[in-house]
């Protein structure tokens, strides 16, 4: 009695129809386990060569954590008691909140200064070699025009600096990249300069047009002031000595007229003095917690490299292994097994016709 052999993949050599192939999960784990070599080297070559990259391409990054302070507002102190008689006087504007600085971190008005200014820091922690140059000029950063250059120095800048800020404490956490760790550290510090100058000149310029205000409100202050002077005393010149309730109380209505004036117009003139002492006061803005000197670490993305890496050369080993079987069905097919005979009785043909 002849056994017959069951199987759901024949041996290699046999006839198997490549119509049949299906890719099912059974088959991949089939085709795997015969093609073991080729599914582990793919993945472990992928994985070396992220490696390499992640190695080559290493990015170093920068932190610093600062807290905006809260700017002077003068006119709040005397907005109630201007209200009171129907002057409106506004609020100052300048005080930010933290996630204002976060976005003022990655605006063309920081970033753009920044890319442009001359960075010197050493190759590597305590070499006394030295790289020099502008963001553009180190990272070799291309271009049609200046213009078209600087944006693009803008775009990459923008994907290697982030801010954040702490809704409880405030500070706002200032993290920066680069290939080297001198121009990581170089940018962030540059870049809490510009911070500094540019809210320097925002608050600067609103004390400015504060000043400008207040002035304008003194000048009309002293003249309401002088008016309800002279109405009461020409009422107390009228009226010596006013007995009716009703010389009382217009005396009274009067007189609180002049408390009232007197009080914007005290509350005004410091306002005006505040407000030229903020126009050329030249203090930092911002209050540096942990500067960003010594703070460049590597980047911590080699694990992740390796896991896309072997992920990315397992599903390659696998398509790869699986059209191999399917080409190996292919070549095993009857078809093929024919058309190689009919190729071999043709030349065996045209060899015995040329002899």
């Amino acid at each position: 009695m002849t056994a017959v052999r069951s199987s759901r993949w024949p041996s290699k050599g046999t006839n198997r129809p490549a119509d049949d192939f299906a890719v099912t999960p059974f088959v991949v784990a089939d085709v795997i386990l015969r093609r073991w070599p080729l599914v582990l080297l793919i993945p472990l070559l992928t994985a070396a060569a992220a490696v390499l990259f992640a190695v080559v391409f290493r990015d170093f990054t920068a932190r610093s954590r600062f807290v905006p302070q809260s700017g002077s507002n003068e006119l709040a102190r005397f907005a109630g008691i201007a209200a009171q008689i129907g002057i409106p006087v506004g609020t100052d504007a300048t005080n930010a909140s933290p996630d204002f600085y976060v976005d003022l971190v990655v605006s063309g008005e920081v970033l753009g200064p920044a890319a442009l200014r001359v960075h010197r820091f050493a190759h590597r922690p305590g070499s006394p070699d030295t790289l020099s140059g502008t963001y553009l000029e180190l990272l070799a950063i291309k271009g049609d025009s200046p213009e078209e250059q600087l944006q693009n120095a803008l775009d990459r800048l923008r994907g290697n600096v982030s801010a954040s800020a702490s809704v409880k404490s405030g500070v706002v956490t200032l993290r920066t990249s680069a290939p080297w760790p001198g121009l990581a550290e170089s940018l962030n510090a540059a870049i809490l300069e510009l911070l500094a100058g540019f809210d320097r000149e925002r608050r600067q310029a609103s004390a400015r047009a504060e000043r400008l205000y207040v002035e304008d409100r003194l000048a009309g202050a002293r003249r309401d002031l002088e008016d309800a002077e002279a109405d009461a005393a020409r009422f107390l010149d009228r009226n010596k000595r006013p007995e009716s309730a009703r010389l009382v109380m217009e005396l009274e209505r009067l007189q609180r007229q002049v408390v009232l004036r007197q009080q914007l117009y005290a509350a005004l003139a410091q306002a005006h003095e505040q407000a030229r002492i903020e126009e050329v006061r030249n203090t930092p803005v911002i209050t540096i917690v942990d500067r960003p000197d010594g703070s460049a670490r590597g980047s911590r993305r080699l694990p992740v490299f390796v896991i896309i890496g072997l992920l990315l050369g397992g599903a390659i080993a696998a398509a790869l292994a699986i059209s191999l079987e399917w080409l190996d069905r292919r070549v095993d097919s009857p078809e093929m097994t024919q058309l190689r005979e009919t190729v071999r009785s043709i030349g065996r043909r045209r060899a015995t016709g040329s002899g």
